[in-house]
């Protein structure tokens, strides 16, 4: 993914057939209006109040390195959770 800040909201879904598994996951980037870079992620199980996080980045590159490294979590979650999470 390269440096395209900010963007629209992304949300994944990780379902498991026998329903143990639920899980969303929200990522934004938006910019505020001192020029920095605002990346909000909401995430928990399906069904369920989902917990939220905001960070403020000072610059586009390392918004967009935070952004990355969520990104590639989520591609890797089925190693972890014994299910892939898709887009939604």
């Amino acid at each position: 993914m390269s440096a395209n800040l900010p963007f629209k909201p992304l949300a994944f879904r990780a379902c498991s057939e026998n329903g143990r598994i639920a899980r969303h996951y929200e990522i934004e980037a938006s910019r505020d209006l001192f020029g920095g870079t605002i990346v909000e992620t909401r995430w928990g199980r399906i069904g369920q109040r989902y917990r939220e996080c905001r960070r403020f980045f000072p610059s586009e590159e390392e918004a967009a390195e935070y952004v990355r490294t969520i990104l590639n979590r989520r591609a890797h979650a089925e190693r972890r959770i014994g299910i892939p999470y898709r887009l939604f």
